[in-house]
């Protein structure tokens, strides 16, 4: 968990920094990273903590992506045809999906319709089209909308009387 920790006045425990559930992480084929990248870049700006592979890959490749799925409040599938055939791709988004993480689909390509295990994690779900049909700003805020507060960074602050007549902020 990042952010800092402060041991503070508060019968006994202690105020935290910490994200609300974790990362966004973005699971997506490298013939999209382009475009993921400012995807990735734009969250970022909006104050998400975001996993993505060209940041954290180290050691075992599957110990990782599984360590990132399971760290992870939200998940963003970069649905393309080329994610669907890719076994790398279809591990990441079963295990979103066997946990039971929130799943975001993205469309990368345009007019392509999931099917399959793909479509079958789609499911009814509500997706974001970043194929370029629609400019990249208006679907940035929807996507912004429906991740809330899923993968966002926030300080935790309580004020608490102690019965002293001192006020003691958290932070």
């Amino acid at each position: 968990m990042e952010g800092s920790s402060k041991s503070t006045l508060r019968g006994g425990r202690e105020g935290r920094s910490r994200s609300y559930g974790g990362h966004a992480m973005i699971s997506y084929q490298w013939a999209d990273q382009k475009l993921v990248l400012k995807i990735k870049e734009s969250l970022r700006q909006k104050g998400y903590r975001i996993w993505m592979d060209v940041d954290h890959m180290e050691g075992s490749t599957l110990q990782t992506m599984a360590e990132a799925v399971q760290n992870a409040s939200v998940v963003l599938v970069c649905m393309s045809e080329r994610y669907k055939l890719s076994q790398n791709c279809r591990s990441e988004a079963e295990y979103a999906f066997s946990l039971e993480k929130k799943i975001v689909p993205l469309l990368m390509q345009r007019a392509y319709k999931p099917d399959g295990w793909l479509g079958m994690i789609k499911g009814t779900k509500l997706f974001f089209d970043f194929s370029g049909k629609y400019p990249f700003d208006q679907k940035l805020t929807d996507l912004v909308k429906e991740l809330g507060e899923h993968g966002k960074t926030q300080q935790l602050t309580d004020e608490i009387d102690v019965g002293y007549d001192v006020m003691v902020t958290i932070v």
